[in-house]
């Protein structure tokens, strides 16, 4: 991030003064709202993310739309619950005058730095999340899909007869990098700021990838401002022995085709326990054999892509593919009858018998291309998977599904455990999603994500007849009194 960067241009609003109304009753009268109106509009977001990203529109539907829908309920119903003040705890025998109180407030002013993989999902969640609490928001579109993002922006501005938001609460900048670099600074060293404190930043969301995320903590580091980042994942689907191979295979492959592979959480390796792999590789090429070609976003993703097939094919892995193989096409081209052909569709592809060294089962690209290993037993696979850092959400194929909670689930290094399924029930409004390591910090979504929105205030009050003594004791009541204590609270 450049250390000069001026504060961010945003659409104008009125006047400040917002906070008043901008209570839990009014917050709640704008979801609502914002949630019939997405529900209203579907047809319109679905079609434009259709059109600009490149997913079907009942995959978008039923991704996007539908888990935005679900979230701004459960928003509704849970915070009321969860922002009220509520007893912590009385004194008790030493403090027998102190009550504890919690309450939660709003982190402030939070800037959000969408992605484009989701446009309408991922930032509406966010969004929601951060209003619901009470935030100021700053939102930066993402440059590949501002379209779609501005409809869903310019929804949830939309006054209601019974809901609006007040002037200042929403601002949006421009869907640049340019911006982004200058969101960024909003929350960066304070002293190098030329901007009034009202336009600081205190908190910063982002997804995307590892290497600006890095970025965007180094540049928050000198002012300790908080951030949420969702980073990247390259996550594995683990199947055991005694699983159904045959289920395990059609749900990894739908997930690998989910949004053109273009999903963070979605998996980059199956690790298949020797008992089980025959099956899988039998019932996971009948399913990539019927799969059309995709269209992704990035052109320089469709190299990765094409690449990771390259080095999986070196390494001696049996390429299976669907639709038409024909080479990947980095430029647009027409074909005799004029029509152009797209630039970005690619083959999806397995890459059967991957050796855990190959680059491929590394899984650095991004797009539908699924490395299989096969592993000799159990510890064999969570070894495989152990040796890559970064994992949003791990996938676990087994019939025994209390052991593989119990035993296994803990041990994989990820927030989000799918036991036979893979992403799709990450979509469930109460599911928190949080990187570990490489693949960022900070819980977004469902309880903790709401939480996440706002920081803890907690008050004591002490009873003037019942206020604990300060005087400290001396000698033999000293001796007594700390023997007394030793004894209850050791108990």
């Amino acid at each position: 991030m450049r250390d000069d960067a001026a504060p961010a241009t945003v659409e104008p609003n009125a006047a400040p003064g917002w906070d008043g109304a901008w209570n839990l009753p009014s917050r709640l009268a704008w979801l609502r709202a914002f949630r019939r109106a997405i529900a209203a509009r579907h047809a319109e977001v679905t079609g434009i993310v259709a059109n600009e990203i490149g997913k079907g529109v009942f995959e978008c539907f039923v991704s996007e739309v539908a888990p935005l829908l679900r979230a701004c309920r459960y928003a509704e119903r849970a915070a009321p619950r969860l922002l009220r003040e509520r007893r912590v705890a009385g004194g008790g025998l030493f403090s027998p005058g102190v009550v504890v109180r919690e309450r939660r407030v709003a982190l402030g002013r939070v800037g959000i730095i969408a992605t484009w993989n989701y446009p309408v999902g991922l930032l509406g969640v966010q969004l929601v999340q951060a209003l619901a609490c009470g935030n100021r928001v700053l939102v930066k579109a993402s440059e590949r899909s501002p379209r779609s993002q501005a409809l869903l922006l310019d929804i949830a501005r939309a006054p209601t007869p019974d809901a609006a938001l007040p002037a200042g609460v929403l601002e949006v900048a421009e869907a640049t990098r340019e911006a982004g670099e200058r969101v960024v600074a909003l929350a960066g060293t304070h002293e190098s700021m030329e901007h009034a404190d009202a336009d600081r930043l205190d908190h910063i969301v982002f997804t995307g990838s590892t290497e600006v995320g890095q970025r965007i903590a180094a540049a928050l580091a000198p002012a300790l401002t908080t951030s949420t980042l969702e980073l990247s994942g390259r996550d594995s689907a683990i199947v055991l022995p005694d699983a159904d191979a045959a289920l395990a295979a059609r749900a990894i492959w739908a997930a690998v085709r989910m949004n053109a592979g273009q999903t963070c959480m979605g998996p980059r390796r199956a690790i298949v326990c020797a008992g089980a792999y025959d099956a899988f590789a039998a019932a996971l090429q009948r399913e990539v054999e019927n799969t059309p070609r995709l269209r992704m976003v990035h052109e320089s993703e469709v190299a990765k892509a094409q690449a990771a097939i390259d080095a999986g094919r070196r390494d001696g892995a049996n390429v299976v593919q669907g639709g038409d193989t024909a080479p990947i096409a980095i430029a647009a081209e027409s074909d005799a009858s004029g029509r152009e052909s797209n630039p970005r569709s690619i083959p999806p592809t397995a890459l059967l018998g991957c050796p855990p060294t190959s680059d491929a089962v590394a899984g650095r690209h991004f797009g539908p291309v699924l490395a299989v290993v096969k592993a000799r037993d159990e510890g064999d696979a969570l070894a495989i998977h152990a040796s890559v850092d970064q994992r949003l959400a791990t996938s676990l194929f087994t019939r025994d599904t209390a052991r593989a909670r119990r035993d296994i689930a803990p041990r994989l290094g990820s927030t989000i455990v799918t036991i036979n399924d893979c992403v799709v029930p990450t979509g469930h409004p109460r599911v928190t999603l949080g990187g570990v390591g490489p693949s960022g910090w900070g819980l977004s979504r469902g309880r903790d994500g709401l939480l996440a929105m706002t920081r803890p205030v907690v008050t004591t009050t002490t009873h003037p007849r019942f206020r604990t003594p300060t005087t400290l004791l001396e000698g033999k009541a000293a001796a007594r009194f700390m023997a007394l204590a030793a004894r209850v609270l050791g108990r």
